[in-house]
């Protein structure tokens, strides 16, 4: 206020010199003031895209929180990326009850256990029949192609899925635990391969890590604390058995001689107890 009234008493000379001289800084200082806002609107710009970057790393953050897998590695839902893709079109998530005997209830789950009946080894060989998968070259994609053995009188890739090597482990423990109705006791290379079952299972058992929470009961008959049924997240076997069946492979399962069984078409084969074969 002071250099305005000032401004006004001075000689039209003086301040004609005065504006000549006065009028320079704040030509300068509305060009700092220029330079601040432009400097401003570029730091302002920067600063949005890194917050809206941050802001897609968070929600895509939650979203892999949310399914539990990390980027890249798929879910159990769509399969992951270790698997074989040709079988994702099968996969349908269901939620089963697994159930335990009771005291006094009647079995009704003796399909796959107990002692060698034709029945129980029907079973295992159904649910087997799809242990070993032939694949064509479009079947097979690059996840097998070149990758795992190549029949010569079929051309088919030889591959199969975990799941039923898996139950093949199991069903060759059922077997040597009722060896005395199949080959008699297991030799040195039988007792090998019981091995090898034992600690795949193991790998099995730990790489999935069921969490899904045990639950006790009191049994009146048994007289002690007995698990409850338990209801778990699966996927759909039956689904993906249906998928499979018209690629069960008809090649030895010898891998031994690696060869076929002349011209029986993929799915045809008949599968038969372990020890019996061998």
């Amino acid at each position: 206020m002071f250099g305005s009234y000032r401004d006004t008493i001075t000689s039209p000379k003086e301040g004609k010199d005065r504006d000549s001289s006065e009028a320079e800084p704040f030509i300068f200082s509305d060009s700092i003031s220029q330079k601040q806002r432009t400097a401003w609107g570029t730091y302002l710009t920067a600063l949005h895209s890194i917050i809206t970057v941050l802001l897609a790393f968070i929600c895509i953050g939650l979203l892999l929180y949310e399914h539990g897998t990390p980027a890249g590695l798929g879910s159990f839902e769509g399969g992951f990326k270790t698997e074989l893709s040709y079988m994702f079109p099968a996969l349908e998530i269901e939620e089963k009850t697994f159930h335990f005997l009771k005291s006094g209830e009647e079995d009704t789950h003796r399909d796959y256990v107990g002692r060698r009946t034709p029945d129980i080894d029907h079973a295992w060989n159904k649910l087997l029949h799809s242990a070993n998968l032939d694949f064509t070259d479009d079947e097979a994609g690059p996840e097998l192609r070149n990758t795992t053995w190549k029949w010569e009188d079929t051309g088919y890739w030889f591959s199969g899925v975990s799941m039923w090597h898996q139950l093949h482990c199991l069903n060759f423990l059922r077997e040597a635990v009722h060896w005395d109705s199949y080959d008699g006791p297991p030799g040195p290379p039988v007792q090998f391969h019981l091995d090898h079952c034992v600690n795949y299972l193991r790998q099995v058992v730990m790489c999935y890590a069921d969490l899904t929470p045990m639950r006790y009961g009191w049994d009146e008959g048994a007289g002690r604390l007995v698990l409850q049924d338990e209801p778990h997240t699966c996927r759909n076997y039956e689904k993906i058995d249906e998928l499979a069946r018209p690629l069960a492979s008809c090649h030895s399962l010898d891998l031994s001689k690696l060869q076929g069984w002349g011209t029986s078409p993929r799915g045809s084969c008949v599968r038969g107890p372990y020890f019996k074969d061998h």
